[in-house]
C-alpha cells in the first residue's frame, strides 16, 4: 500500500466528532459546529472615536458653546442640551442628540466654554451603533476554525459558551518487556517513545494524558487497548505490529472484533503501521524505533485528529530546493529528517542512520520525501512537509 492510499483510507474512515458546548475561554482553535450569531450590536451604542466634544453639527460650525457636562466610557447616555456641547472621551456612549464629535486638538477651550471650527459634519469621529455588526448578524460560519480574534468576535458580540467539535483524547499504549522508565538493566533500552510523543501531542495541540506499558503478552495486551478505548477517540501503539512471534497487536485488534482499515505501507521508515477502527474508535499502531515513531505520528495520525476535529484531513507538501544532494536507493519512499539551512531559503535532508537514528530527528525541522530512485542535487526541488505542524 502506498503512503497516499493510506492517506485515502484514514481521510475516508474519519468524520468529525459530536459537537460540545465550552466556554469561550477554551474555543480558541476549535472548530465551529454552529454559526457564530451575534446575541448584541457591536458597537452596542454610539460611540466616540476619540477625545474630544460631542455636538450638534450643525450646532457647532464657526460657534463656541458651553459645555453641559463630561462623559466617560462607561456613563449612561445623557441627553444633550440645546446649544451645548459636552466633554466626552474615547469609548464613550454619545450622548441624545448629539450627532458628532470634535477632536480636542481643534478647538479652543476658555474656561467652561469651546470655540469650534467652522466645518463640523455629522458623524465626525463616531462609531455608528451596530456599524461593525447587528444583533442577530451571523458573523462566522460552520466549520470556521476559531482564532484569538474570533474568540474576541464571539466575546463582542455577548456570547459566552460556543457549540464547537472538540479534539480527540489520545491515549498510549507502549508495549515491549524490554523498555526501561528508571534504572536500565542488562538488556533492556531506555524508553524514549512515551515522552517523543506526549511531547510532540503537547506541542501540536492535542491532548495525550493516558499511557500505559504493557510486556509482550497478549493476555496483557487486550486488557490494555480496552482500557484505552474507553479513555480515548485515538489509541497509539508502539511496537509489536510487524510480522515477529511477539508482534502482538494485529491479534489483540482481532481477538477486540477490530476492523483493520490496512497495515504495512511502502514507506521508510514505518513500513509495518497499522491501523485499526475498533467500536468507533481509532487504533494506530506504531513501529517500535522511535524515528518510525515520529513520522508516523506525523504522517498518519496528527491528519486523523485533524480530521476528527473538523479540520482538513489534507495538507499541502511544498517544493523546496536542496541545500546539497540527496539520494534515495531504496524501493520504497523515504520521509527524511531534513532542516532548513542557514540561508532560509534551503533544506537539508539530514544524514541518518535508520528508523533508530533519534539524533538526526532532533536536528528536523521538516519530513522530506525522497521517492524511490530519487537522486537529486543541490538546488533540485523536493518536496517536504513542516514536522511539528500544529491543528
Amino acid at each position: 500500500m502506498t503512503p497516499e492510499q493510506a492517506w485515502q483510507i484514514l481521510e475516508q474512515s474519519a468524520t468529525p466528532l459530536p459537537a460540545v458546548s465550552v466556554p469561550l475561554r477554551r474555543a480558541s482553535g476549535l472548530v465551529l459546529a454552529a454559526p457564530l450569531v451575534a446575541k448584541d450590536s457591536f458597537p452596542p451604542a454610539a460611540v466616540a472615536a476619540m477625545d474630544g466634544y460631542a455636538v450638534v453639527a450643525a450646532e457647532a460650525q464657526g460657534r463656541t458653546l458651553p459645555v453641559a457636562f463630561t462623559v466617560v466610557a462607561g456613563d449612561p447616555p445623557q441627553v444633550l442640551p440645546p446649544s451645548h456641547c459636552a466633554r466626552i472621551l474615547t469609548g464613550a456612549v454619545l450622548p441624545s442628540g448629539a450627532d458628532a464629535v470634535v477632536a480636542q486638538e481643534d478647538v479652543t477651550r476658555a474656561g467652561e466654554t469651546v470655540h469650534f471650527p467652522p466645518t463640523v459634519f455629522p458623524g465626525d469621529n463616531v462609531r455608528k451603533e451596530g456599524e461593525v455588526f447587528r444583533k442577530g448578524d451571523e458573523l462566522l460560519p460552520v466549520g470556521s476554525q476559531l482564532s484569538p480574534a474570533g474568540v474576541a468576535l464571539a466575546a463582542a458580540a455577548g456570547l459566552t459558551r460556543l457549540s464547537v467539535i472538540p479534539r480527540p483524547r489520545l491515549a498510549l499504549v507502549v508495549t515491549g518487556s524490554e523498555l526501561a522508565h528508571g534504572r536500565r538493566e542488562a538488556g533492556a533500552i531506555y524508553d524514549s517513545n512515551t515522552p517523543m510523543l506526549q511531547a510532540f501531542a503537547s506541542k501540536v495541540g492535542l491532548c495525550l494524558d493516558w499511557k500505559l506499558q504493557v510486556a509482550d503478552d497478549l493476555t496483557l495486551l487486550v486488557p490494555a487497548l480496552t482500557r484505552a478505548l474507553q479513555a480515548a477517540e485515538v489509541v497509539l501503539t508502539t511496537g509489536g505490529v510487524s510480522v515477529g512471534d511477539l508482534d502482538l497487536v494485529p491479534e489483540a485488534v482481532k481477538r477486540l472484533q477490530g476492523e483493520l482499515l490496512f497495515h504495512k505501507i511502502a514507506q521508510k521508515p514505518g513500513k509495518p503501521i497499522l491501523a485499526a477502527r475498533i467500536g468507533g474508535k481509532f487504533l494506530l499502531g506504531l513501529p517500535g524505533n522511535p524515528l518510525a515513531v515520529l513520522v508516523g505520528f506525523r504522517l498518519y495520525a496528527l491528519p486523523l485528529a485533524r480530521a476528527l476535529a473538523g479540520l482538513s484531513f489534507r495538507e499541502a507538501w511544498h517544493p523546496w530546493p536542496l541545500a546539497a544532494a540527496a539520494t534515495n536507493r531504496g524501493k520504497r519512499v523515504q520521509f527524511r529528517p531534513a532542516r532548513v539551512d542557514s540561508s532560509g531559503q534551503a533544506l537539508e535532508v539530514l544524514p541518518w542512520l535508520g528508523s533508530h537514528d533519534l539524533k538526526a530527528a532532533a536536528h528536523a525541522t521538516h519530513l522530506a520525501r525522497l521517492d524511490a530512485g530519487f537522486a537529486g542535487q543541490a538546488g533540485d526541488a523536493v518536496w517536504a512537509v513542516e514536522l511539528y505542524r500544529s491543528l
